[in-house]
Order: structure tokens, then sequence, then C-alpha cells
């Protein structure tokens, strides 16, 4: 082969080199958005169970401050019952 063949496979060569060299950032690129949405969506996922759970103990919470405060109510009414009994009873 003579030398202007030579420059001339050397640039096909070059050229190819440099369009592959494109292609695989391209690839790189979209691996890295791929597994930024994956995280993305994992961590949301994580976000919404963790909220879903925190409801779920606030709704427990509600409903033991709830039987709680029925328990205080009638023991009140109980012992305002009792001290009006013993008044009445008391000559």
């Amino acid at each position: 082969m003579d030398d202007q063949k030579w420059r001339d496979v050397w640039d096909e060569t070059r050229a190819a080199l440099m369009a592959l060299e494109d292609s695989a950032q391209v690839v790189s690129k979209l691996e890295r958005e791929a597994l930024v949405t994956l995280h993305a969506s994992t961590l949301s996922e994580g976000i919404t169970k963790t909220l879903e759970m925190m409801k779920g103990t606030l709704e427990e919470v509600r409903t033991q401050t709830h039987a709680a405060d029925s328990q205080l109510g009638a023991a009140v009414d109980a012992l305002t019952f009792d001290i009006l009994l013993r008044k009445n009873a008391s000559p």
C-alpha cells in the first residue's frame, strides 16, 4: 500500500474509533440516568411506605388517646357520682 492509502485507512479508523467513543459516552450517560431514575423511584417508594407507617401509627395513637380519654371520663364520672352519693348519705 502506498502512503495515501495508509492515511485514508488511518483517517477512517480514527473516525470510526471517535464515533465508537461518542457512542460509548452516550450509552454511559443513559446508564447513569437510568440508575438515577431507579434510585429516585426506590427513594420515593421508601418515603411513601414510611409516611404510610407514620399515618398508621398516628391513627393508633389517636385511637389509644381516645380510649384513654373515655376511660378517664368514666373514672371522673364514677368519682363524681360516688362523692354525690356520700354527700346525700351523710346526715
